[in-house]
This record gives structure tokens, sequence and C-alpha cells, in this order.
């Protein structure tokens, strides 16, 4: 018996190929190299000034923070050493460690990164959303 080429079985095998390969995450990690700037900063969604400092992600996976914003007339700082992990969603700083912190990605681009997280700031709870830029 004859085997013959079947033109539509190879397309559609082509087809999956290519949509499974195309679901595949990007890595969490590819635009966290590097130094970014403190640019923005929201607190419940009003912009709040002025802003400053960096943030360093390091390839092994631990970085810098030193940054200042001001909220409500006080203002609050984040500084410090930390162990990071990633994901597409997430970054979490110092992961099960007692000041362990988790940040909302909300922007995740090799120039810019913008997160959101809750803070208590002089005795009430805000959403704070931080954008880096390099």
């Amino acid at each position: 018996m004859k085997k013959t080429f079947n033109f539509r079985f190879y397309l559609l095998a082509l087809a999956l190929g290519l949509t499974f390969t195309s679901c595949q995450d990007a890595d969490p990690y590819e635009n966290l190299d590097g130094t970014f700037n403190l640019t923005t900063a929201y607190a419940d969604g009003v912009k709040t000034s002025p802003v400053g400092g960096t943030i360093t992600f390091n390839a092994d996976k631990t970085g810098d923070l030193d940054i200042d914003y001001v909220v409500a007339t006080t203002q609050a700082s984040l500084t410090g050493n930390f162990e990071y992990t990633a994901t597409a969603d997430l970054i979490t700083l110092n992961p099960g460690a007692s000041d362990e912190t988790v940040w909302k990605r909300k922007i995740d681009e090799s120039k810019k990164q913008q997160i959101e997280f809750n803070q208590a700031i002089g005795g009430k709870n805000y959403t704070i959303l931080l954008e880096f830029t390099k």
C-alpha cells in the first residue's frame, strides 16, 4: 500500500505547533535587569510629588532600593537591599522573609516598570502605584 503525503494533516500539525510555541510565557526577569529611576507615583489614583530615587535589579536576583515620594504631605521612603523573584504578574521582594513585600506588575517593559502595592502612611492605607523608567 502506497503512503501519500497528507497536506491537510501537515498544515494542521504546523498550525498547532505554532500555537503552542506562541503560548509560552515570556521570561519574567527579562526586563528587570538594571537600574530604574522613580519618575511617577500615585496614591489612591492621585499623582503625588515630589518623587525620586532608584531601584536596581541585578541578574543574580538581588537588588537595592532607595526611593522617596510624598503622600498626603507625608514623605514615604523605601530603602535597602533585597532578594527578589518575579512572575508575569508579581515581583516579590525578600520572598519568605518577615519583611516580604509583594508588588503587582502593571507594566513590564525594558525601559519602564510600573508596580502597585498597598501601604499604610500616616495611619491610612493607600494603594500606591509607582512608575520607574530607565
